[in-house]
């Protein structure tokens, strides 16, 4: 029962109430991805150690509203590096980032990588999206995603490079997301834009 009670009246209102057995599922189904940052300047941080402690704050914080950040291991990116003419990677710091935020915090997306602004060679340096571009794109993404797939990762991951283009760079925007699908066939493509029919094939997610 609830009691109502005032100065000049008091009832008792009878009350019944019937509990559902089922509890909210651990999975979160809807798919976000915000943009966050920690801001050194207003938190007070002098180091990169206190940075990545805030960090962990934030995360902590996105999974308890349910929603996934931008990308989880800003703080532990894939390392690569070339040099003898070959492509080297080291990801014990991003799997380690990884396996917390999407194995245990759940969160279910993450833009894999930026892509250089230039790539490496031997004979200099190659700009977007010519075809040696392209070519060794593929020689950085594609063990990434092989790397990802083993992990279990690959239905999180996508790539997300050029926020809302307006009409004078669609041709730039559609060369890029001819190489990441070139370069990682699989890939999740995601563009800020409404469905355009210029895109239609580019696009795994609008």
């Amino acid at each position: 029962t609830v009691t109502i009670q005032s100065d000049s009246f008091s009832a008792r209102v009878p009350v019944s109430l019937h509990v559902r057995h089922f509890a909210i599922s651990d999975v979160t189904h809807t798919r976000t991805s915000y943009k966050v940052n920690v801001n050194t300047y207003w938190h007070g941080l002098t180091n990169r150690t206190q940075e990545k402690e805030v960090w962990e704050l934030y995360m902590q914080n996105f999974r308890k509203h349910r929603v996934s950040p931008f990308a989880p291991h800003t703080y532990a990116p894939v390392d690569w590096s070339f040099y003898s003419l070959q492509f080297y990677f080291n990801y014990a710091e991003f799997d380690k980032s990884m396996e917390r935020y999407i194995d245990e915090f759940g969160f279910n997306g993450f833009n894999l990588m930026d892509l250089p602004k230039t790539l490496p060679w031997y004979y200099g340096w190659y700009s977007p999206f010519s075809l040696e571009y392209r070519y060794y794109l593929g020689r950085i993404l594609q063990p990434i995603m092989d790397h990802v797939r083993e992990k279990g990762w690959e239905d999180q991951a996508y790539c997300f490079w050029f926020d809302e283009p307006q009409q004078s760079a669609y041709s730039y925007v559609s060369q890029g997301l001819n190489a990441i699908r070139d370069a990682a066939p699989g890939l999740n493509r995601l563009l800020t834009h409404y469905p355009d029919s210029t895109f239609y094939g580019d696009v795994d997610t609008w």
